[in-house]
């Protein structure tokens, strides 16, 4: 079994997933729900309506948000098992006052989680790109030697800057106007 539509006790519809497999993209139901429709069953209300994806600058997109159309009766039908689930990205009901997530057809109790990821995308390519053209070869080098020398960076996304974060201090090492600005250096507590 892969995702399947169940019209049958219409006008509940319901969307049910594979108990067998427990991670899902929320662009892989909204695609397998296309499928079905191309399939010979346009006459259904549309399970979902889409925003995003589109590009807003050099390297950007919008994110992609996939709005189950709970408002016309279709649900996520939790999958007949009593393991975990991962839809993962952007899927919501398009009523918020209105359930997205329905229960198991049989006596099991699974557990859904939904991971929302509202920031817009930055392409790094283009990001780490733009770094290099922006600085001369001595500060990209210094730049570049620094990140190096971190374990682990944390990229803090917001929605007008890209920031890259000294892991240990959370000192500032590189910030990026993501809406199509320049990059700016920015000073490096101790250095």
């Amino acid at each position: 079994m892969s995702i399947t539509f169940d019209t049958s006790a219409a006008p509940a519809l319901y969307i049910d997933l594979d108990p067998a497999k427990t991670s899902y993209p929320a662009r892989e139901i909204y695609s397998r729900w296309k499928d079905w429709v191309l399939g010979g069953n346009a006459q259904w209300p549309p399970a979902f309506r889409t925003v995003g994806g589109d590009v807003t600058g050099e390297g950007e997109v919008a994110p992609r948000f996939f709005f189950i159309r709970n408002d016309l009766g279709w649900t996520i039908r939790k999958p007949d098992s009593n393991a975990e689930f991962l839809i993962d990205g952007n899927l919501i009901g398009q009523d918020t006052a209105l359930t997205t997530l329905s229960e198991p057809s049989g006596s099991f109790t699974p557990t859904v989680r939904l991971r929302l990821t509202q920031v817009s995308g930055i392409n790094t390519s283009a990001f780490w790109q733009a770094v290099i053209a922006d600085f001369d070869q001595g500060t990209a080098g210094y730049i570049v030697s620094r990140l190096l020398k971190l374990a682990e960076a944390d990229e803090d996304l917001t929605a007008s800057k890209a920031r890259l974060l000294d892991k240990d201090t959370g000192d500032v090492l590189l910030e990026k106007d993501v809406s199509g600005g320049t990059i700016t250096p920015v000073s490096l507590s101790g250095e």
